[in-house]
């Protein structure tokens, strides 16, 4: 980001007491003072209302509150669809830094979970229908269960409401799996 060029027109208002000279023969740009010299160390935001010195340019904040002063810098990564930034050392790193998790879940961590839309789908609906078709197992075993007569019948009705509980777990486990996957990557 740091190709802006500081032409007398940007910033306006901003430093009232700007002093107009010519760069490289080419445009005017301003120079101010800074501890009994002149400097022109001024990074142009995108919308051209702000400047702001080059030392608070690449520094993980959004200084310009655009985000131009922190686009295309090498030194951080910016978290999905945010303002955020990290430092590329907290990537991958197995902490979430990111309120989205793009900082942990993404192609360059190799954690997105499940790549083809066509398996996020299948994933989905056999969670969803392992989720509903044990519910209904679960439910009717132990709304029949007060008219056992033997405790061979009674086991029976704990054992397949354990396995169907067991399986609803797993569907669930599955469903929030691929949504989660689904929503955020």
């Amino acid at each position: 980001p740091l190709t802006t060029i500081t032409t007398y027109k940007s910033c306006p208002g901003q430093y009232p007491q700007r002093i107009g000279t010519l760069s490289n023969n080419e445009y005017l740009t301003f120079l101010t003072r800074s501890n009994g010299g002149y400097t022109n160390r001024y990074f142009v935001c995108s919308n051209n209302l702000r400047c702001i010195d080059y030392k608070d340019v690449c520094n993980l904040a959004d200084d310009c509150g655009d985000g131009s002063d922190e686009e295309m810098c090498t030194n951080h990564f910016q978290c999905n669809n945010t303002r955020v930034y990290i430092p590329h050392s907290k990537m991958c790193d197995g902490k979430f830094d990111c309120l989205n998790l793009s900082d942990e879940c993404n192609s360059k961590c190799s954690k997105v979970i499940l790549e083809d839309a066509s398996l996020k789908g299948f994933s989905i609906a056999i969670g969803g229908s392992a989720i509903l078709a044990n519910s209904l197992t679960i439910f009717k075993n132990f709304r029949t269960i007060r008219g056992c007569r033997t405790w061979t019948a009674l086991l029976n009705k704990c054992l397949v409401a354990s396995i169907a509980a067991g399986d609803f777990l797993v569907g669930s486990y599955l469903l929030s799996v691929s949504v989660f996957d689904g929503i955020f990557y």
